[in-house]
């Protein structure tokens, strides 16, 4: 089967979706598949992530091979803004690139792509796979979600009506040309089918992780603090609710209770944070460990003594199966689709998405930490019943199904 995978921020894995993408053309390539990947690229923020300085050059190339993927062709297209016209250049480069490859090497059986609006550009004789993400379906700035998810599908605020109502035609007119629609939870398929998407053409697949490597740290060069620590991993934006939790942790704190907080990330909130932090004298129990390598992940998790995660939209994505995979207790907030894997008491401790409840909730894993050692191992078996890497096997069968129509 000859596949086109087309994502964003293709390797090295600095984050969720790119560990997904990267272990998604690794296992097809090693079953003997014939991949190649547009990686799309946009210039704004380039700088800020955290690629090794040695490939750099290469990921603004025209086409390299990464050493951890011999013999796939990785294909770069460069966004360089990503407001009007830019963004529709970009699908023309995107049209023009596969093209280009199909000429040189062959045309594709099947391309998978994570954006909706390619798929206008690419449909035809070629089967078309997409796999969404929460936001995609919900908010036209992809790169800022926040406002559009309050209600679910509901007005997006973050532009004018008649640029919204455009962008949900495009958006509706997409997913009915494509073949297949790969969702990560039930919660979001059950949204996209209220879009009159037959449900026929929505497949679950959960996300999958090597939970035995997480559980292995490869070096102790990071010393635990012996006052309770909560964590934090994942970007430091809104979707995220890291406002919430550093709130939240100034309320614990306030209330006399000795305690720190680890940030594992970075973002755009960093600076306000710190100047938060700064303002009301909580700074010296925080620590901004900023962006690390994926693969150092397993040295991090260690450190903390329970996780939190607290999205006021949505909480299940890449970081939270990474956390339900450290053995520390995890607080999430009942939010989107956080309760298809969360339970209340069982897996995780939930809270309402408020400050006030977060807080709440973090006092009592601190209070009560030898009583509920058993949520981290339910968690634990949650992953290794719904989330191992055997979801990978799921995900080429529906792709060669969806290649043989």
């Amino acid at each position: 089967m000859r596949i086109l995978e087309i994502c964003n921020h293709f390797p090295p894995t600095i984050g969720g979706s790119e560990t997904h993408n990267f272990s998604i053309v690794k296992y097809l390539h090693d079953k003997g598949h014939d991949v190649e990947v547009i990686a799309v690229r946009g210039l704004q923020g380039f700088e800020k992530l955290n690629y090794y300085n040695e490939i750099k050059d290469s990921l603004l190339s025209n086409e390299f091979i990464h050493p951890d993927l011999p013999g796939i062709h990785i294909h770069n297209v460069i966004l360089k803004q990503h407001k009007f016209p830019y963004n529709y250049i970009c699908y023309y480069n995107i049209w023009k690139k596969v093209q280009q490859i199909e000429k040189k090497r062959g045309r594709f059986d099947l391309i998978e792509t994570h954006f909706l609006p390619f798929a206008l550009f690419l449909s035809g004789k070629r089967r078309i796979v997409l796999t969404v993400h929460s936001f995609m379906v919900v908010c036209v700035k992809y790169n800022s979600p926040a406002q559009c998810h309050r209600p679910a599908f509901g007005r997006c605020k973050c532009v004018s009506l008649i640029r919204y109502i455009y962008w949900r035609l495009i958006n509706v007119i997409c997913m009915h040309k494509v073949d297949k629609i790969i969702v990560k939870y039930d919660y979001m398929g059950k949204n996209i089918a209220k879009r009159k998407i037959p449900e026929s053409k929505i497949a679950t697949i959960p996300h999958w992780i090597d939970y035995e490597a997480l559980q292995k740290p490869i070096a102790q060069n990071v010393n635990k603090s012996e006052v309770f620590t909560y964590g934090f991993l994942g970007r430091l934006d809104e979707f995220k609710g890291i406002r919430s939790i550093i709130h939240a942790f100034k309320i614990v704190l306030d209330g006399k209770i000795k305690a720190r907080m680890l940030i594992i990330g970075d973002g755009l909130l960093k600076k306000e944070l710190e100047e938060y932090c700064r303002q009301n004298n909580i700074l010296e129990y925080v620590n901004f460990v900023g962006n690390i390598d994926h693969h150092q992940l397993s040295n991090y998790l260690p450190l903390a003594d329970s996780f939190v995660v607290a999205s006021p939209y949505d909480n299940y994505n890449w970081a939270l199966i990474e956390l339900m995979c450290s053995g520390k207790p995890i607080i999430a907030t009942r939010t989107g689709g956080t309760c298809d894997i969360l339970i209340d008491g069982y897996n995780a401790i939930l809270a309402d998405p408020t400050p006030e409840s977060i807080a709440e909730k973090m006092k009592y894993v601190l209070e009560n930490y030898d009583s509920i050692k058993q949520i981290p191992e339910n968690a634990l078996q949650t992953i290794k019943e719904k989330h191992s890497m055997d979801n990978l096997k799921l995900y080429e069968s529906l792709l060669m199904e969806v290649a043989k129509k």
